[in-house]
């Protein structure tokens, strides 16, 4: 109450002071009309203006504004006094974004204390060994001291290399650069760099094991015999026979025969001369060879004086033997096999020291901010208030006047338009009129005064309903702030619980979707019009180096592919969107050249397209990569071919930019174990290659790339066709380093390939097994939580298939789910899995036609431009001897829907 008797004082003395003047309103008016005006001004300036600051008040008050706080090259105690005030909200940025981690990482290693030891000497080595008879073959099979050299010698062997894999690594790491753009708080420093610490200590094992695993699958496939005789004995009745040697292999704990397995092992020994007394030596075992029989083993001797007694004693060593320590504490309990010492290279621990103030040096921050937003500020409300007060009333004063004048106006224009309208009051009208004529010629005076007397008596009534609407505005004004206030502080509680909404009900529908659409999917049956092209190449075996491509960059398919009885490059350029080509251009080749496959890309960034021949010499039985650059027209520049020699056969062989440097490299699968990588060079040539080992004796039947773990680095898939795993190699950041993982596929199988691509639309790479084995299956390796998880799925039989040659991916009926397209070998029938919601495939038709036929290359290209893939196969006929361009044109049903 009291608030609105102060706003009624205030504007009965604002309307008495009367603010607003004749010359506001206009000279050309009276003056009693002009004070009735300036009046109506002033209310009008009043509402208008309280509501305003009303609004602008609650407005500054609610609304959020953003506070920058600049600090210019901080010293480290400065930024640390800083980082306590403002925590995580202060950003820094680094005037030098690169440094070496060893300028403020110190990383020491210790290893188990056996390599510490004088057991791992030469010297002591020799001494105990001395004593033994130079013949070892004097001792019994059984006798340990055939195999205690040799385990030494290894042991030995092993701590240096595990010293130096350590010491390689630490130096890597060390050596390597961080960069960060801007300083990162000790709590994520120190969280990112034991984090990258903790990866460097996990793969420092693989490369040696790696090499060691190479080395004993090595001896393994080769049968190597050992020079101690422990796995094959050549029995005394033997060497009578001519013309070959029979070796019996030795029978190890179990039944456990060295032909089988390397790994037979049996407890190590003493045997004394002319006595059956033997003495076991703990820990330790024997096998097929010292190596295989000592990864068996434990260092539990080393740790017990009376074994080691025993060794001095058998070897005539003179000198006493001081066991290990078992009061140092160590992570390897004294029974650890030596295989799982060598699985974390006899490391104890890591010692690390990390360098804060160092990392802080380092980037050396040229400026730290600090952003806010404040939602309320008192000096920065009355500010904003002040500053736009005074705009408010200048824009009101001018407007106030023209608004009532505009306003008077009107309403008496429509005043007069009423008074016309009543006719039967004119004479009424008329004659009050006249009397007001005589009254005011007569006495002008008295003629005035009941006109104010009248305006004296209205204006209290008038004050009293200008009070009650002004009253009414500013309490409508106060709750619509309320109600802004209330909405600003909740509509984060309410985004976040619509967001929570919309997602449960998007779970829900989506749940709704999935078992509405297993149970009525229905998928599309792409058709296709069918067309075959004589390739002009008279042969009676396989032509399977072709590609299609756009070689003159005419908006057309073009087809190239290898002749091998002409020896020829043949050329086809696309004259046509309906399948027909030019007049082969026909380019000869290496006279002793085999061609096998052909890649296209642009090898020197001239935005022409080039050709990767992968082709074998059989006089000197070498495999070459050649590199034909393109003019832009259709022709090569055969003539300067680059070639670069491989070690093996390339089976399979992709042209890609592996790096992501736009430089173009060459992946190959070759038919011996190996991979080999082979990267672009800024000068138009390659690196020297990079050979990963997938495994022994085999080759590959499959060769995909594709981002398998989702970290945005290109990885690498084989099948090897032998052991029939699928090896997979992750790229690291500098693509030196690849982290080697296998899985088995299946039992046997005819002709299986591997195909890449995202089959289940979670944005990830997935990798297809296909094969056949009496029935057709599929196996969808997704890669979810460091390993391969599989869905598989069995087809049922396909008419004349008895094995999958090709397989090309592609959507053929825009399901958005991707296609496999097949073809076995020797088959007339071609055959697309059509991929579905329920992560299965469907088993769709293409072409049935009886004549015999046999397929060597596939691919699915948009040929004739119509939005719908095509299909397009190299074909040689059952009774042709030519070869034919086979093209199946989509008749984009599917794409009709």
């Amino acid at each position: 109450m009291m608030m609105i008797k102060l706003i009624k004082l205030l504007c009965t003395k604002l309307i008495e002071l009367n603010i607003f003047k004749s010359r506001d309103i206009g000279g050309n008016i009276d003056r009693i009309t002009a004070k009735r005006y300036g009046q109506c001004a002033t209310r009008l300036y009043l509402a208008l203006f309280l509501s305003g600051l009303i609004i602008l008040v609650f407005y500054t008050v609610i609304h959020p504004h953003t506070v920058i706080k600049n600090f210019n090259k901080p010293l480290f105690s400065d930024y640390n006094h800083i980082r306590e005030i403002y925590g995580d909200e202060l950003k820094c940025s680094c005037s030098k974004i690169a440094s070496k981690y060893n300028q403020f990482v110190e990383i020491k290693s210790v290893l188990h204390p056996i390599c510490g030891k004088e057991f791992v000497s030469e010297k002591w080595r020799m001494d105990l060994v001395s004593g033994l008879h130079p013949n070892l073959a004097a001792y019994g099979d059984r006798d340990y001291r055939r195999f205690l050299s040799a385990h030494l010698q290894y042991l030995q062997g092993l701590c240096q290399l595990s010293q130096k894999s350590v010491d390689n690594t630490i130096n890597e790491y060390v050596t390597s650069l961080l960069v960060t753009v801007q300083l990162l708080s000790e709590t994520d420093f120190q969280n990112q760099l034991n984090a990258s610490i903790e990866h460097s200590r996990l793969n420092a094992p693989l490369l040696f094991s790696r090499c060691l695993f190479f080395i004993q699958n090595n001896f393994r496939a080769n049968a190597f015999l050992s020079i101690y005789g422990t796995d094959f004995k050549f029995p005394i009745e033997s060497q009578s026979y001519t013309g070959y040697l029979y070796a019996e292999p030795v029978i190890y704990d179990n039944g456990c025969s060295c032909e089988m397995s390397s790994n037979c092992t049996t407890q190590a020994t003493f045997i004394e001369t002319d006595s059956s007394k033997i003495i076991s030596v703990l820990g330790m075992k024997m096998g097929c060879t010292p190596t295989e029989s000592f990864l068996a083993s434990t260092l539990e001797c080393f740790y017990n004086q009376s074994c080691l007694d025993f060794i001095q004693q058998y070897t005539n060593y003179s000198n006493s033997l001081t066991p290990l320590s078992t009061t140092i504490l160590s992570r390897f309990s004294q029974n650890t096999t030596i295989t799982e010492l060598i699985r974390h290279l006899f490391i104890e621990k890591w010692s690390t020291k990390i360098n804060y103030s160092s990392y802080y040096e380092q980037c050396s921050p040229s400026l730290c901010s600090y952003i806010s937003v404040e939602n309320f500020d008192i000096i920065y409300s009355i500010t904003v208030i002040l500053s736009i007060q005074g705009g408010l009333t200048i824009v009101l004063k001018w407007l106030c006047p023209k608004l009532v004048q505009t306003g008077s106006k009107i309403y008496h224009f429509r005043k007069k338009r009423i008074t016309s309208i009543h006719p039967k009051d004119s004479l009424a009208i008329s004659s009050q009129v006249s009397t007001n004529r005589i009254i005011q010629n007569t006495t002008s005076v008295v003629t005035e005064r009941p006109i104010n007397l009248a305006s004296q008596n209205n204006l209290i009534p008038h004050n009293r309903l200008f009070f009650k609407i002004v009253f009414v505005i500013i309490v409508l004004c106060m709750l619509g702030g309320i109600v802004m206030f209330s909405i600003y502080y909740t509509r984060q509680d309410l985004t976040t619980e619509v967001t929570m909404t919309d997602n449960l009900n998007t779970t829900i529908g989506t749940i709704i979707s999935t078992s509405i659409g297993t149970s009525t999917e229905s998928i599309c049956q792409p058709k296709f019009d069918y067309i075959f092209i004589n390739a002009s190449c008279y042969y009676f075996d396989d032509v399977d180096a072709a590609i299609a491509v756009d070689v003159n960059a005419d908006d057309k398919f073009d087809v190239i592919f290898y002749c091998p009885p002409e020896q020829t490059l043949n050329i086809l350029l696309g004259k046509g969107n309906n399948g027909t080509f030019e007049k082969p251009n026909i380019y000869p080749f290496d006279n002793n050249a085999l061609v096998s496959q052909i890649l296209s890309g642009d090898v020197n960034n001239d935005s022409q397209i080039d050709l990767i021949l992968v082709y074998r010499i059989s006089s000197d039985d070498q495999s070459y990569f050649g590199i034909l650059l393109g003019n832009g027209n259709g022709t090569f520049q055969i003539e300067s071919m680059q070639s670069i020699a491989t070690t093996g056969t390339p089976k399979k062989t992709l042209f890609v930019d592996l790096n992501n440097d736009k430089l173009l490299d060459i992946i190959s699968a070759n038919t011996g174990d190996n991979l080999q990588i082979i990267y672009g060079n800024d000068s138009e040539t390659f690196l020297s290659p990079l050979t990963l080992h997938i495994g022994y004796d085999g080759g590959s039947e499959g060769l995909v790339i594709g981002d398998f773990n989702n970290d945005s680095y290109m990885d690498i898939a084989v099948l090897h066709e032998r052991d029939l795993h699928i090896h997979v190699f992750f790229a690291s950041v500098n693509r030196s380093v690849w982290l080697h993982k296998w899985f088995f596929t299946t039992i046997r199988t005819y002709d299986g390939t591997i195909v890449s691509g995202d089959f289940d639309s979670d944005n990830g790479t997935d990798i297809v097994f296909l094969t056949m084995y009496y029935e057709y299956f599929s196996k969808l390796y997704r890669y979810k939580n460091g390993t391969f998880h599989t869905d598989e799925h069995t087809f049922s039989t396909m008419e004349d298939q008895k094995s999958i040659n090709l397989a090309v991916v592609g959507d053929l009926n825009s399901d958005s789910y991707l296609d496999i397209t097949i073809i076995g070998k020797y088959s007339h029938l071609i055959y697309s899995l059509l991929g579905t919601r329920s992560e299965k495939f469907e088993i769709h038709q293409i072409l049935d036609v009886d004549e015999y036929q046999h397929r060597t290359w596939i691919d699915i290209i948009d040929i004739n431009h119509d939005g719908c893939p095509d299909i397009i196969t190299l074909t040689r006929f059952a009774d042709l001897y030519h070869q034919m361009l086979e093209i199946f044109f989509n008749t984009c049903v599917c794409y009709t829907r």
